[in-house]
């Protein structure tokens, strides 16, 4: 009942914040977000969230989770600059390292909130330690 309710919720939120032509605005003050998981056998992943400032004024951002293992950080990005901050641990990812086991997906504390000052652009991204890379771009 409850997974139906918060579908049902997201798809709501979803269809009122696309814009007429097709998009998902990625530029506000605060973003909730979560990082799929992109772990591929025993290779690692770099989690990352980009943050552009495209504001004549430096802007304090600040991530936090409430994941237990997740440390809150605070950065200040230059005006007209672009910031690639590290989400770490790499257990952040949600459903790592693979769901429960059974194919059922698990609901998790897993969630990552990015506030700032000034409006900024958000973008996530998880990189294999490999080379290869997998974008979660738009933010939504």
């Amino acid at each position: 009942m409850i997974a139906r309710t918060v579908a049902t919720i997201c798809l709501l939120w979803l269809t009122s914040v696309v814009q007429g032509d097709g998009n998902v605005p990625t530029v506000a003050n605060d973003f909730v977000f979560a990082i799929f998981n992109a772990q591929v056998s025993d290779i690692g992943v770099l989690m990352y969230a980009i943050v552009s400032n495209n504001n004549n004024g430096s802007t304090r951002v600040t991530v936090t989770s409430p994941y237990s293992d997740f440390s809150t950080i605070h950065v200040t990005i230059a005006p007209f600059s672009i910031l690639k901050i590290p989400i770490t641990p790499m257990a952040i990812e949600a459903q790592y390292p693979a769901g429960n086991g059974n194919g059922q997906v698990v609901v998790e504390n897993k969630g990552i909130r990015l506030v700032s000052d000034l409006p900024v652009a958000v973008y996530t991204h998880a990189e294999l330690y490999n080379g290869g890379r997998y974008s979660h771009t738009p933010l939504i």
